[in-house]
Formats: C-alpha cells, structure tokens, sequence
C-alpha cells in the first residue's frame, strides 16, 4: 500500500457506509469532485464497479459487500494502533551489542527497573561484518561500549569513563602487599579480548616499560575470566564497574593497577531511524540510569 492508497480506502468505507458522494464528502472534509476522483481510481485499481447508481442512491455490488467487513476491520485496526501511539507498541526484544562486562553492571539495573522489557545480548565481536553495520542494518537497536569509528546514520551519547583495576581472589597472596609493576609482571594473567593477535592497555603499558606479562588464559568473556579468577590464582585487569558489580556476588577483591592507564569513554550508539521512537527513547533513558546507578 502507498501513500495514495489509504485515503481512497477510507473514502471506500464510507461510501458503503453513507451510499452518498455528497455525505461521504462532508464525513472526510473534501469536496464532492475529490470523492468521485477517488471512487473512479478505486474502480481502476479493484476491477469493480463497486457502487452502482440505482435513482439517487448508490448501491454496492457483490464484491463491495464482500469487501466492506474485512475493509472496516483492518481500518479500524490500524486507527486503534495510530490512537496508541508508538508508545504502546509490543515488541517481542531489543537486541543489544555490547561485552559481556554489563552483564555484571548495567543489566541487572535495567531489568529490574522495568519487568516487561525483554533484551537480546549479542557479544560485540559476533556482529557481522561490525557493530556499525549491524546498527545500520537494523540487526543491532543499541550498541554499548568504546566509542565506534565515524558512519553515516549513527547517533550516539557518551555514558561514562571506564577506569581499571586488578582482579583477583580474596585470599590471593598478592592481595595481602602492595601491589607494584614488578609483582603485577610476575603473577600469571587472564586477558579478555576479542582480537587476534591479543592485546591490550595493559600490555601497551608495559611495552612502553620495556616489560611483558605472563598471560595464563585468553577469553572474550569478562564472565569466564571473573570464574577463573575466583577460583585460581589468575588475575585481571577490568573495568572498575562491573569488577565492583562481581565482587558483590563473587570472593573478589580490586586492587590499583600499577600502572598508568587511560580511561576509556563508554557510549550507547543507536540508528537515526530509532531515534524518535518512544520505546526506543525509553530504553536509552533507563539504561544511562541503569549505568549510573
């Protein structure tokens, strides 16, 4: 259906309705000569007479009658979802890019700020063939984390700095003296990436000392790398926020990095095509809640 479609359907249902030209012009607010143009298109487009003149009123022909119940009822259903508004509408989940890091942060706030929402994790690095096609695509509504390359389309909001900390099991031996660069060399580490070859922050720091890390484990998730460090004497380097979130559920403790490591913006990045959407306006709204909190 195109945009020249609707308003003759409308115009169909009420001359079955009113079987007057002259009512029915009156009812829809144009003039007696629009509402013959349209029935004439209407004829054109379904093949129909549709309304035959019998004296002075008009008369439907088999096919009208047929046509006239289905019509009003899928008319009536689409005025119903217009009068809701976009507000209103059901949608079955927001897909939502990012690491598994918010699982242990931002997730467990959002959800429990609003029990009907339904999301759908994808891990940043399985959108194909990136993060920012799959924004631009319609296969991603959010993406959250690092701030993405510039593409056409995109819309983003800046929603915090993501400093760091070292991870490790709360009776580690390292937990018990200060931590410095050469006992953070010595212990043996996981490091979470989704890159190949791995690398790091942390390891660009330290080539800039000239030192190395032993690296025990790579893994792209935070969650498996959190598991391991609680139970081994394995150590990460994280985000401070959700390593804060999982030492509330895990025997953790977080330690200052020894090193001087930037910080990193976090931002959620949305398509322009979402940006008027009130559910979609909501969800950006109760997430930078969800991370402030």
């Amino acid at each position: 259906m195109n945009e020249r479609q609707l308003p003759l359907l409308l115009t169909l249902r009420a001359l079955l309705r009113l079987r007057s030209v002259r009512e029915t012009a009156l009812e829809l607010g144009v003039s007696d000569a629009t509402v013959s143009r349209r029935l004439a298109e209407l004829r054109a487009w379904l093949g129909d007479p549709l309304l035959i003149r019998v004296g002075n009123a008009l008369h439907p022909t088999e096919r009208a009658v047929q046509f006239e119940a289905a019509l009003a009822e899928r008319l009536n259903a689409l005025a119903q979802l217009l009068a809701s508004g976009p507000a209103m509408a059901v949608r079955p989940a927001f897909t939502v890019a990012s690491s598994d890091a918010f699982h242990w942060s931002s997730f467990p706030n959002l959800l429990g700020e609003d029990p009907s929402l339904r999301l759908r994790h994808v891990a940043t690095e399985a959108c194909s063939p990136n993060v920012a096609s799959a924004l631009i695509q319609g296969d991603v509504d959010l993406y959250l984390g690092p701030a993405l390359g510039l593409s056409e389309g995109l819309q983003r909001r800046r929603m915090f700095e993501a400093d760091f900390v070292t991870v490790l099991r709360a009776n580690h031996p390292a937990a018990l003296v200060p931590l410095d660069v050469a006992a953070f060399c010595a212990l043996r580490h996981v490091l979470v990436t989704g890159r190949s070859p791995a690398r790091s922050i942390v390891d660009e720091a330290l080539a800039e000392r000239g030192l190395r890390r032993s690296v025990a484990l790579e893994t792209p998730s935070f969650a498996g790398a959190l598991a391991m460090v609680a139970s081994t004497d394995c150590v990460v380097t994280m985000p401070r926020a959700p390593a804060s979130a999982a030492a509330q559920r895990l025997p953790l403790v977080l330690l200052p990095v020894p090193l001087d490591l930037p910080t990193i913006a976090i931002y959620v990045y949305w398509h322009e095509r979402s940006h008027a959407d009130p559910a979609h306006q909501r969800l950006r709204e109760r997430l930078a809640e969800a991370v402030a909190t």
